[in-house]
């Protein structure tokens, strides 16, 4: 079944990357950027690899992954932190 709608809300994104954070801790990664980081490549990787998605609602969906600005100081990603 396909998505009434080819966009996922900043609320989805947001409820997916927090489910992949944590599931990078129970795989033993301690550190909050890092593990961060990992959360935001993954849910990145599922959405570039989704059909349903427009080009524009895919640049939609990486600049909210990127988006530094509601994160707390400790769970902020690195300039290295990028999405291909």
């Amino acid at each position: 079944m396909r998505p009434s709608s080819p966009a996922i809300s900043d609320t989805e994104l947001d409820a997916v990357v927090t489910v992949a954070h944590e599931w990078f801790h129970t795989r033993g990664v301690d550190d909050e950027r890092v593990t961060g980081c990992y959360a935001v490549r993954l849910t990145w990787e599922w959405i570039r690899r989704a059909s349903s998605y427009t080009p524009r609602a895919r640049e939609a969906a990486k600049r909210h992954l990127l988006d530094n600005g509601l994160r707390p100081p400790a769970y902020k990603l690195a300039s290295s932190c990028t999405l291909a």
